[in-house]
C-alpha cells in the first residue's frame, strides 16, 4: 500500500463502518397503493428496499427514494422523509413511481415484472435531477427493435424537480424519458461532480456477453448530454464457478485528490473499494485491480454514502441479519 501511495502522489485511505448500524427504512406496505407484496428471488423477501438515494429537498427535509422489488407488479419507487439525517425519524410519504411505457421504460418485461430501478439524485442549475433505469428500451445495441430480453439494451432515464419533492419525467424529441443506452444493463447509477465535469458510473456488461460486465461511466458538462460510455474498472476475479461476472452498485466519492469507487460483486460479497487518481480509470484486469484495492466491507450491499450538514459522513446499506432494510451507521476515513 505505501508504493500505491507514492505512486499516486497523494494519502491514500481505507474507509470502515464506525458505529452500529440503526433501520431508518422497513419493507412498505405497499396495499394502500394497489399493489401486493410477491415471494420469490432474489431476497426471498417481500416489498424489498434496494438501491437507494438520499438528499435534502429546497426547503431542508431530508428524502430517501427506493427501488422496491418483489412486488405483485415488479419494480416500482417508493420515497420517505425526516427532518434530520441524524434523527433516524424516518416516514413513507404517500404515493410511489412505477414504469411509463409511454416514455419508453421497461418495454420488454423479464418474467412479467416491469421495471424501473436504481434512483440517484443531484442538485444543480437550480433544480434537481432523479436518475433511474428505465430498464429494456425494445431496441439491441444495433438500434434494431427486438423483443428478445438478452438483446435488449437497457437505459438511463431522468426526472426533474424544483423543489426536490414534485417530479416530472424528461422528454426527449421522441417522448421518452431516456438519457442514454449501453452496453447492456445500465443499472445503479450515481452520478458525481468532480471538478468542473459530471461523472455517470453505473453497472452493465458489453458485446451482449453478460461475462464482459464491469463499471461503466460517462461524462458530461450539463447533466444532459452525456459521453460515449468507457469502461471504467473490471475485475475478472468475480468470474468463479462458472457464473457471470458481477458488478454491482457503484459509488465514486473524491476525497484529498484522489477518487474511490466502492462496488459489490454480487449479493454475498461485501462492498470492495478502490483508490485511482483518474476518474476513468479504477483497474482493469486483476493485477490492475489489486493494485487498487484498499478496503472491503463484508457485510455492506449497495452503500451510499452521505454527508450531514455538520460534515459527519454516513454510510448506508440494503442488507441486514433481519433480511432486506435500508440502515446507516458513521464512517470512518483511515489514513494507510
Amino acid at each position: 500500500m505505501d508504493g500505491l501511495g507514492h505512486r499516486l502522489k497523494g494519502q491514500v485511505y481505507g474507509i470502515k463502518v464506525a458505529t452500529a448500524w440503526e433501520t431508518i427504512v422497513l419493507p412498505p406496505d405497499l396495499q394502500s397503493e394497489g399493489i401486493e407484496p410477491d415471494f420469490g428471488e432474489p431476497g426471498n423477501g417481500r416489498n424489498e428496499p434496494n438501491d437507494h438515494t438520499l438528499f435534502r429537498d429546497r426547503a431542508g427535509m431530508w428524502r430517501l427514494w427506493a427501488c422496491v422489488r418483489l412486488t405483485s407488479v415488479g419494480r416500482v419507487l417508493c420515497q420517505w422523509q425526516s427532518p434530520s439525517l441524524a434523527s433516524r425519524e424516518w416516514t413513507r410519504c404517500p404515493g410511489i413511481i412505477r414504469c411509463d411505457r409511454k416514455a419508453g421504460e421497461s418495454n420488454v418485461e423479464w418474467k412479467g415484472q416491469e421495471f424501473i430501478q436504481s434512483p440517484y439524485v443531484v442538485q444543480a442549475n437550480d433544480q434537481y435531477y432523479m436518475y433511474y433505469g428505465g430498464y429494456d428500451t425494445g431496441y439491441d445495441r444495433n438500434g434494431i427493435p427486438t423483443d428478445n430480453y438478452d438483446q435488449q439494451e437497457k437505459q438511463l432515464c431522468l426526472m426533474t424537480s424544483k423543489d426536490g419533492v414534485t417530479w416530472h419525467r424528461h422528454q426527449n424529441g421522441d417522448g421518452s424519458s431516456r438519457v442514454f443506452w449501453g452496453p447492456g444493463a445500465v443499472r445503479d447509477p450515481v452520478i458525481v461532480k468532480l471538478g468542473s465535469r459530471w461523472y455517470a458510473y453505473y453497472s452493465g456488461h458489453h458485446d451482449q456477453n453478460r461475462n464482459r460486465a464491469g463499471i461503466y461511466v460517462r461524462y458530461s458538462d450539463d447533466l444532459m448530454q452525456w459521453s460515449e460510455w468507457h469502461l471504467a474498472h473490471y475485475d475478472p476475479q468475480l468470474l468463479a464457478n462458472g457464473r457471470p461476472c458481477i458488478h454491482e452498485s457503484p459509488f465514486v466519492v473524491e476525497k484529498s485528490g484522489l477518487y474511490y469507487l466502492l462496488r459489490n460483486p454480487g449479493i454475498h460479497g461485501g462492498t470492495h473499494v478502490f483508490v485511482s487518481d483518474d476518474p476513468l480509470d479504477f483497474g482493469i484486469g486483476t493485477e490492475a485491480c489489486n493494485s487498487r484495492f484498499v478496503a472491503h466491507l463484508p457485510d455492506v450491499i449497495a452503500p451510499e454514502l452521505i454527508q450531514d450538514s455538520d460534515g459527519t459522513t454516513y454510510i448506508t446499506r440494503i442488507n441486514s441479519p433481519d433480511g432486506y432494510r435500508i440502515q446507516i451507521a458513521r464512517l470512518q476515513w483511515n489514513e494507510l
